[in-house]
């Protein structure tokens, strides 16, 4: 798993033995199970995690034989939380709209800034935390390093 989903996972075993941990697993009730997800005020995805966490706890008990069956069987998540939203849809824009957009009263900097964004697809953040080190005028190539959101990759600048 990408060390974004392990972390999630930490913090979602850490809000179960916070809200959970003193209870005997054999004492705990599917309404214990709903009251732990309705006690975290996070959105959608979080919650989902925390769900397959209680899974992931409740399948090791009852594979070990310490409970006979998990008390989140029976709950469906959709019940709780509702289903998930609609994904965002990407924002894809048309000839036009890229020539008002690089044509637009702003700071020659921004204008470069907003054409490299377009040209080269990366996000903000990494056009923004570029360092110099990372350019390569003689190879034609700008080096990204990896983050927590992706891997290491070059961009041509051809």
């Amino acid at each position: 798993m990408a060390d974004s989903t392990q972390h999630r996972y930490e913090r979602n075993l850490e809000r179960i033995e916070n809200g959970m941990g003193a209870m005997s697993i054999q004492s705990v009730a599917p309404a214990d199970v709903v009251a732990q997800i309705e006690r975290v005020k996070a959105g959608w995805v979080e919650l989902f995690t925390l769900w397959c966490a209680l899974r992931g706890v409740f399948k090791h008990a009852t594979g070990k034989k310490v409970i006979v069956t998990s008390p989140r069987a029976r709950i469906q998540f959709e019940a709780i939380i509702s289903k998930r939203p609609e994904v965002r849809k990407r924002l894809m824009l048309t000839g036009g709209e890229i020539h008002v957009l690089t044509h637009a009263a702003m700071s020659e900097e921004n204008r470069l800034s907003v054409c490299i964004l377009l040209a080269t697809s990366v996000r903000a953040s990494e056009l923004f935390t570029a360092q110099r080190a990372d350019v390569f005028l003689d190879e034609v190539r700008w080096h990204i390093p990896a983050s927590k959101i992706g891997p290491a990759m070059d961009i041509p600048k051809t």
